[in-house]
């Protein structure tokens, strides 16, 4: 089946916009401590560089075939470790630039980073409840996605930037690079500013 086969059939079953979840390939984490699906405990994962690459490839098809989709990147997965979430929004950022369409591309994609909210239940709240996972303050995350837009290319065109969902400290929005200075500046606010932070308690999944 060829790309505009492809195009074809999901707009005809109205599939308009895709999703892809992204990690840096820098992010170490434990699977069944995030998802909490499998029963069993696995070493940990490393998100490689060829997974980024089959990300970015990914992306690449969908602008192809004329598909919208939103990549979602999970802020504070890295736990309140500085290094290793410096690490994560630099590769975040990076793995962005490789998904930008061709210049002659009209389609609108999406980056969407969520915030990492532990679940009770699952083995990463028993991590937590053990003090083998500490989770990122809300000062952390703000910088973790600050580090991950100025990490982004210049020359980022059609991405509109969103963090209007629950789980999120400030409800952002706006195109990059077009707004990226901006976007930072609103951050940056964010952090100096912790009343303008969407409280715990309003926060969802």
């Amino acid at each position: 089946m060829n790309i505009k086969d492809l195009s074809a059939i999901l707009i005809i079953c109205s599939i308009m916009l895709g999703f892809l979840g992204c990690s840096s390939n820098e992010q170490v984490l434990v699977i069944d401590d995030v998802n909490g699906i499998l029963g069993e405990t696995r070493a940990p994962v490393i998100f490689n560089t060829e997974l980024n690459s089959e990300l970015a490839l990914a992306a690449q098809k969908c602008h192809k075939a004329g598909i919208a989709w939103s990549g979602i990147f999970l802020l504070g997965l890295a736990g309140n470790d500085p290094e290793l979430s410096r690490k994560h929004a630099v590769e975040s950022g990076k793995l962005i630039n490789k998904m930008n369409p061709p210049k002659d591309n009209p389609v609108e994609w999406y980056v969407a980073p969520l915030t990492l909210s532990v679940s009770p239940g699952t083995p990463l709240w028993e991590k937590k409840k053990a003090g083998e996972f500490k989770e990122c303050s809300s000062t952390e995350i703000l910088r973790e996605m600050r580090i991950m837009i100025e990490h982004t290319s210049d020359d980022l065109q059609n991405c509109v930037f969103r963090t209007n969902h629950a789980s999120n400290y400030l409800n952002l929005s706006g195109v990059l690079s077009k707004d990226k200075e901006r976007l930072m500046k609103l951050i940056q606010f964010g952090i100096e500013n912790p009343r303008v932070r969407r409280p715990d308690f309003l926060r969802g999944l």
